[in-house]
């Protein structure tokens, strides 16, 4: 999708993320349906284990998310760094991502 932007709100001091999306590059109407489905899908998960979406604000060029701001990194670079991951690595992860999805 987008890099995320490690960002500090003036108003607030509150350290967020903000990924921007070059409207530009999506181009047809079922890229559009998915990031509009996938904005509303980010609004209605409230969970520890998944990244809250804060606010969405658009400009003419992009939309930009301003998403909770989570030191580390992501699923995908934890597992490149590791190389591999041991079964219990993996049986936590699934455990979490399962929690997650029945919660919401």
């Amino acid at each position: 999708m987008a890099a995320a932007q490690k960002c500090r709100s003036l108003a607030t001091g509150e350290v967020v993320a903000i990924k921007q999306i070059n409207k530009y590059k999506i181009r047809y109407p079922p890229e559009c349906d998915m990031m509009a489905e996938e904005i509303r899908a980010m609004r209605m998960v409230d969970h520890n284990n998944c990244v809250r979406l804060i606010e969405v604000l658009e400009t003419q060029p992009c939309l930009h998310l301003v998403l909770e701001y989570v030191e580390g990194c992501d699923l995908l670079e934890k597992i490149q760094l590791a190389g591999t991951f041991t079964e219990e690595d993996a049986r936590l992860v699934i455990a979490g991502v399962s929690q997650a999805l029945q919660v919401s």
